[in-house]
């Protein structure tokens, strides 16, 4: 991933860090479930919560708090 517009947060993250893993990519089939487990490990999510595309309806996604992970975003979707 290379953020190609200057002052985006993902090309500020790049500037800042370097080179790095962004975020690691687990699939679920319960995104709202996942998230509870999550939750009762002791990690939590985002602020932003559960996110979803209108133009992709049945897909949902989270991203796990990067502070829990050493910066890096885990990401899991359904």
């Amino acid at each position: 991933m290379q953020p190609k517009t200057a002052g985006t947060a993902l090309y500020r993250r790049l500037d800042k860090l370097g080179e790095h893993v962004h975020h690691v990519f687990f699939t679920a089939e319960d995104v709202n479930a996942t998230v509870k487990a999550l939750a009762s490990a002791g990690s939590g999510i985002v602020e932003e919560g559960i996110s979803n595309d209108p133009n992709v309806p049945w897909q949902f996604w989270t991203f796990v708090d990067p502070t829990m992970t050493q910066g890096v975003f885990g990401r899991t979707s359904e």
